[in-house]
């Protein structure tokens, strides 16, 4: 089942697609899971997928985050090309990797 959620910025997000989030000066980018049985938002870090396809021994799948999705937290689709640092690139490729182990893409 391909869970989406609408946003003021970006339209209607599905399952798999590149975000970014921010809440203040805090900006964090990922890939959109779906939304909790509360309503939270549920997304995979660029971060923890990237760390997660390096360990040798990987538990089952990576840690989900979660947000709430109210005024402080915005939320949007986000495209590859606008990463310029080559960190930031290379997480990504690996967060790629990650996700279709995965089979989430």
């Amino acid at each position: 089942m391909v869970q989406t959620m609408k946003t003021a910025y970006s339209n209607e997000l599905q399952t798999g697609d590149f975000i970014i989030i921010s809440n203040g000066n805090f900006l964090a980018l990922g890939f959109y899971l779906g939304r909790g049985s509360t309503g939270s938002l549920q997304f995979y870090s660029l971060w923890n997928l990237s760390t997660w396809l390096n360990k040798t021994n990987r538990v089952k799948s990576p840690r989900k985050e979660h947000v709430n999705v109210s005024g402080q937290y915005r939320v949007a689709k986000y495209h590859p090309d606008c990463l310029e640092n080559p960190e930031f690139i290379e997480k990504y490729e690996k967060a790629v990797e990650a996700l279709k182990l995965l089979k989430i893409i």
